[in-house]
């Protein structure tokens, strides 16, 4: 850091289950924290596995202005005079700037069905759906599922099968054409290398260039939330449904925060301590 210079500090937050309540999909305990940080001038970026067309409407909805990481780190979304982007191809996206980090979703459902046809393992993935069974399985409204629908670059899937062997044998099989499979709140995702942690590091690296010196916060409350708990300087892991944090992320960054509460209650919590203690 600068001497007599201040970090410019950012807040990355993954949603389901951390910033949303994993049930209700609800922030409203979230909102003193979320006030403070508004008051503070700290930048909010959402890093989800959601599509752009879902986070783009919460940002609305909550109140937030920032870049937004998408579908597990396959695309950094942002206006105008936001970031500053080096050496990347930027395109232009409903009065966005988007900056493409993964691979397309129609070749992520063609190495599905390649996997399913090789292997016979039944998957049924969120493409194949009708947005009324991804309302019901989700507890979302119809149009917000219509809207989660709209993937770029990452597809959730499940297994219709409980053989412990045909996770592994997806993965591998992924794995050996350079995809990845992510473990989230209720479902698997296929999606390329770039990860959570990479979108992260870039975002900071944007940041600087208009900012100066960065101090960056992540929360999160799954295993894919894990490589962007590593890329920031403060970590926190959110408790999940059943009062516990997960342990795959307690091994991953011993060093993190743990929020003493579940989803937005634990962020809130969490939130509030990192801003007055003077860590931040």
């Amino acid at each position: 850091m600068n001497a007599g210079r201040r970090s410019f500090r950012v807040l990355f937050t993954d949603l389901d289950g951390t910033l949303l309540d994993e049930s209700t999909y609800s922030w409203k305990a979230a909102e003193p924290a979320l006030g403070a940080l508004r008051e503070a001038n700290v930048l909010v970026v959402f890093s989800t596995s959601k599509t752009f067309a879902e986070v783009e409407r919460l940002q609305e909805q909550i109140g937030v202005e920032a870049p937004l990481i998408v579908e597990n780190g396959g695309g950094i979304y942002f206006r105008p005079g936001q970031l500053e982007p080096t050496g990347l191809d930027v395109q232009l996206a409903d009065g966005w700037h988007r900056v493409s980090l993964g691979v397309p979703h129609r070749a992520l459902m063609a190495q599905l069905v390649a996997i399913h046809e090789l292997t016979g393992i039944p998957i049924r993935s969120f493409s194949q759906m009708t947005p009324e069974e991804v309302a019901e399985d989700c507890g979302l409204p119809l149009e917000e599922a219509r809207l989660a629908q709209r993937r770029e670059f990452d597809e959730p899937f499940r297994l219709l099968s409980d053989r412990p062997e045909d996770l592994p044998q997806v993965i591998r099989l992924a794995e050996g054409v350079g995809l990845r499979v992510l473990q989230g709140g209720r479902y698997h995702h296929l999606a390329g290398r770039s990860t959570k942690g990479d979108a992260v590091r870039k975002v900071c690296s944007f940041l600087r260039k208009r900012r100066g010196p960065v101090r960056s916060v992540g929360l999160g409350d799954s295993p894919n939330d894990l490589p962007m708990l590593e890329a920031v300087d403060l970590p926190v892991v959110v408790m999940r449904h059943g009062g516990f944090h997960h342990p795959q992320l307690q091994e991953g960054v011993p060093h993190a925060l743990l929020a003493p509460g579940v989803g937005p209650v634990g962020w809130n919590t969490a939130v509030l301590e990192l801003l007055s203690d003077g860590r931040w």
